[in-house]
């Protein structure tokens, strides 16, 4: 009786710490990273479209939604180009650091050692990016926030401007690196500004929100674009 217990007991607790543990990888494996690199090549497109040019009528910036089993959720992003999705962030960010070690050989600084330091810091200032956009949620209080691979893919887009505005540094000196960066900034601050009003602060008015607060915040979001952009920027 004693063992059936301690077996029983052993076996009830394993698969607790089982399920414990599905839940926290959950996140990593199929479902939402799944959803999120339900991509296609129009997609990639027009959603490049949207981050050099966010300020076209065209874009509603207001997820399509879909009844599923089990409730309401949205289209994948190859349906949507409203959607967030992180194979262009990722991209980006691989794209950036290539940029980034092209501009140091170009003028003779570059070693094989500096690529994993930089992507490295790279990756350091996109997880400070995300954080700072969570401390944004946070003083809101919503009562539904986002996810955080749902975050993480919104600022994961400013990578795509930098390296434009790199490329443009290279091409043309200078002055064309300090429009580009300016243009860049601004449309990542007018994108990210629209995308969290659509998206995340939705439900704001619903319930009696300050909306003061709200651009506040917003505002604030779209001014930290431009140390950002340029703390990677300057790099090369």
């Amino acid at each position: 009786m004693a063992a059936g217990n301690l077996f029983g007991g052993g076996h009830g607790w394993g698969q607790q710490y089982v399920e414990k543990m599905q839940q926290r990888v959950g996140a990593f494996t199929g479902g939402a990273l799944h959803f999120h690199f339900a991509i296609s090549k129009q997609y990639v497109l027009s959603k490049l479209l949207m981050l050099f040019a966010p300020y076209l009528k065209r874009w509603t910036y207001t997820r399509q939604p879909e009844q599923m089993q089990g409730g309401q959720a949205f289209k994948p992003p190859r349906v949507d180009v409203n959607s967030p999705d992180l194979y262009i962030p990722l991209a980006g960010l691989w794209t950036y650091s290539l940029l980034v070690c092209c501009a140091q050989a170009v003028h003779g600084k570059f070693k094989p050692d500096n690529m994993y330091s930089l992507v490295w810091s790279a990756g350091l200032a996109w997880f400070v990016h995300w954080l700072v956009a969570l401390a944004l949620l946070r003083a809101m209080s919503l009562p539904a926030g986002v996810s955080w691979v749902e975050l993480a893919a919104y600022t994961g887009y400013p990578f795509v401007p930098v390296c434009a505005a790199i490329v443009a540094g290279q091409l043309g000196g200078g002055i064309a690196y300090w429009l580009a960066w300016a243009y860049g900034s601004t449309c990542t601050a007018v994108f990210l500004v629209r995308t969290m009003k659509r998206v995340i602060f939705q439900e704001t008015r619903g319930y009696g929100r300050d909306l003061t607060l709200v651009n506040y915040l917003l505002l604030g979001l779209a001014l930290f674009q431009y140390p950002y952009a340029l703390y990677l920027g300057v790099r090369p």
